[in-house]
């Protein structure tokens, strides 16, 4: 099963995870120390009495203190004291914060940005986060900078999402630090930068933030402006899964599912990625779907292939798209089904997935599930043709053999590019061509190179003994020097192979 290895996303994992970051900081302690009764009452909470705080902040908030609304529309955000009520949290974190009280108002962009007991509401939680960013709050200017590289509610600006996310992470915000590195390592609004992204997160991994560990962990695992490590990454990807960090299960589990670092074992492989994919991770619910595809770690049982692989592709996981067409194409664990294949295929195709476009253009090709269609097919075959895929530039020399797209010089293009890179019947056909004069001028000696190194790689044996006919039938036709050149070049190909 392939492994993998995305960085690009963990801006996601940023996003969902810090809101909860700023409500957990929000609610630490950060409690301004005013009049003797609300000193009394932040004493109570700082020795844990969360309850009996709850009681103190309550009758002072309802007399008007904005400090003690704050605190007490914290704790209802939290659950400090109290039950969560988000309504309530709203309630007292607006009135503070209509009053200018910078923690209250970043705790309303928390619940404007989360959708906590109001409507969700992009436009609010930008005003609220930039009042309190203007006031240097650093949970603001990093919820602001949350905004900025979102797009939510403003204008997708990179350049502003760095600016908040810096004035933060000099703050030592462990978010903000984190979001910095997300956008060195990505690159977003710029060329990546590995270093810098190392030491953001670096820096917010030291405070134990999980994203950031996970973070390093991506880092170290490809190589990013650092030697691969995959003990390191092993290091971190482990701190951060341990923490319940979706992703970073999901890293694991990938790990020992390949055996990078670690000993490959499958039965720790299924225990992180089913973490993961608990959590929802789409890229985990179809690794789950996919183990239990193929028998590793579990026995093999397609009903929950299935079952796993569609969460993760009505999400929208191109992976998993492609392989709910794979079931449905074969009926595994599902009746077999055309339409649904081609249905998922296209899915996938359409965000760009090299292999559910290579399947699509084979049901256009053969007319399974829909009119046979080679234009069409051929569309969707060329992006894996012109990125390297042998098997799809294969097919596209085969398409245009047919009579509607006829080209027998894009057909020799296609199976000389194919055969350059190992794919044994391009390089049959492509000596086919060179001892018909099909599309090329005849040449036998690039026939009898072609047939040579066809024959070496064609897994049938019948497909071999008729590559070699073929080729020893061209013998009568050579003179000694070419019949020399020719063996001289196939086995120089096939040495190097």
């Amino acid at each position: 099963m392939k492994e993998t290895q995305i960085p690009i996303g963990l801006w996601k994992i940023f996003f969902a995870a810090i809101s909860f970051c700023f409500l957990v900081t929000s609610a630490d302690a950060q409690i301004w120390i005013g009049g003797s009764d609300f000193d009394k009452a932040a004493a109570i909470y700082q020795r844990g009495e969360y309850e009996n705080a709850f009681r103190q902040f309550h009758t002072l908030a309802e007399a008007g203190n904005v400090k003690a609304q704050t605190a007490l529309g914290l704790m209802y955000l939290v659950g400090q004291g109290t039950p969560t009520d988000y309504e309530k949290a709203a309630k007292w974190l607006g009135a503070a914060a209509e009053e200018n009280i910078a923690d209250a108002q970043n705790g309303l962009g928390v619940i404007y940005l989360n959708g906590h007991g109001v409507p969700r509401d992009y436009q609010e939680a930008l005003k609220w986060f930039r009042l309190s960013a203007e006031q240097s709050h650093a949970d603001g200017q990093a919820g602001l900078g949350l905004i900025y590289l979102e797009g939510l509610g403003v204008e997708q600006n990179y350049d502003e999402a760095a600016k908040w996310f810096r004035l933060a992470a000099e703050q030592n915000n462990a978010d903000a630090q984190n979001g910095l590195g997300v956008i060195y390592l990505s690159g977003f609004g710029t060329a990546p930068d590995y270093e810098e992204a190392l030491k953001w997160f670096r820096l917010a991994a030291e405070q134990n933030n999980a994203d950031a560990q996970n973070g390093l962990g991506v880092i170290y695992l490809n190589g990013f402006g650092v030697p691969q490590d995959y003990e390191d990454a092993l290091k971190w990807f482990r701190l951060a899964a341990e923490s319940s960090n979706a992703h970073a299960q999901s890293n694991l589990g990938f790990m020992y599912l390949s055996g990078h670092g670690v000993r490959q074992d499958y039965k720790e492989a299924l225990k992180w990625i089913r973490l993961s994919a608990e959590q929802g991770d789409t890229r985990s619910l179809n690794g789950l779907g996919a183990m239990y595809l193929e028998g590793l770690g579990v026995p093999q049982n397609y009903d929950e292939a299935a079952k796993w692989i569609r969460l993760a592709a009505e999400q929208g996981n191109a992976d998993a798209q492609g392989n709910l067409g794979i079931i449905f194409l074969n009926g595994l664990g599902v009746p077999q089904d055309y339409e649904e294949a081609l249905k998922w295929f296209r899915l996938s195709a359409e965000q760009g997935h090299l292999g559910s476009q290579y399947k699509l253009g084979t049901m256009y090709a053969a007319g399974i599930g829909v009119s046979k269609n080679y234009e069409e097919a051929a569309k969707w075959v060329l992006p894996g043709a012109e990125q390297g895929h042998a098997d799809a530039q294969f097919m596209l020399g085969a398409l245009y053999t047919e009579d509607v797209m006829r080209d027998f010089l894009l057909a020799h293009k296609w199976w000389n590019r194919a055969a350059e890179r190992g794919h044994s019947a391009a390089q049959y056909q492509l000596a086919v061509m060179y001892k018909s004069g099909i599309g090329v001028a005849p040449d036998p000696v690039q026939a009898y190179k072609w047939f040579s190194i066809a024959a070496s790689g064609l897994p049938e044996e019948t497909d071999r003994k008729i590559a070699l006919e073929d080729r020893d039938r061209l013998t009568s036709e050579m003179t000694p020097e070419e019949l020399s050149e020719a063996e001289k070049l196939a086995e120089d190909w096939i040495r190097k192979d």
